[in-house]
């Protein structure tokens, strides 16, 4: 069993794409356990933005209608 373990890691020691792979996996582990958090995040912020598109708007409305007058 062991000598099945070496010979594992020294074929993911030899191969940088692989390593990089396996590196990488607990951070795609982190970043999908995160989702839930960043799509309630991305929600708010998307009716921040409306807000303020609707606010930015009303006040214009009002300036064009004060210089229509």
């Amino acid at each position: 069993m062991k000598e099945e373990i070496k010979h594992a890691a020294e074929a993911i020691a030899s191969h940088p794409k692989t390593s990089a792979v396996i590196a990488a996996s607990p951070l795609y582990a982190i970043i999908n356990n995160l989702n839930p958090i960043m799509d309630f995040v991305a929600t708010l912020m998307g009716i921040v933005l409306v807000c303020v598109l609707i606010r930015y708007h009303w006040q214009n409305t009002k300036k064009i209608m004060k210089n229509d007058e």
